[in-house]
């Protein structure tokens, strides 16, 4: 039993060497591999307690990620915790901490700037159409999304 306790916690440090993971990623992993649920519980409690398991750290890192490499709206970023399996009141508190950034309007003037640049030309139709579907295919509501293409 202890043998297996022991291999299980190097197989979850080997996980989270790779990268942060949500408590119930590693517990799936864990299921997955075939430990049984108590063991599972104990290990759980014991990471959480040792520190290396965290959904509220997770979920900051998380969108702090997204913040510098694939910026999403509120609405996506909300979606890919949830899958990660972080409790919906962790999720909304990680969002809160980062409001001033994920703002709809901010967020959309942003990724325009990455995707066109600062130059100063009009944009047809077309493009204009374009520049939406990306804006709202990354989480940014309609409305802002608008305003951003024409205020660009």
């Amino acid at each position: 039993m202890k043998r297996d306790l022991d291999k299980a916690k190097k197989y979850c440090l080997r996980l989270l060497a790779i990268r942060a993971r949500s408590e119930r990623e590693v517990m799936d992993r864990l299921e997955k591999a075939g430990y049984d649920a108590g063991m599972i519980a104990g290990l759980m409690q014991l990471l959480k307690k040792d520190g290396l398991l965290d959904d509220a750290k997770f979920a900051g890192g998380w969108i702090e990620s997204r913040l510098r490499s694939n910026p999403k709206g509120k609405r996506v970023l909300a979606r890919e915790l949830e899958l990660k399996g972080i409790p919906r009141d962790v999720i909304d508190c990680a969002l809160e901490e980062k409001a001033s950034e994920l703002g709809d309007k901010n967020l959309a003037s942003r990724l325009l700037k990455k995707k066109i640049g600062t130059g100063t030309r009009s944009l047809d139709m077309k493009e204009k159409a374009r520049l939406f579907r990306f804006l709202v295919s990354r989480g940014i509501a309609a409305e802002a999304a608008e305003e951003a293409i024409e205020e660009n």
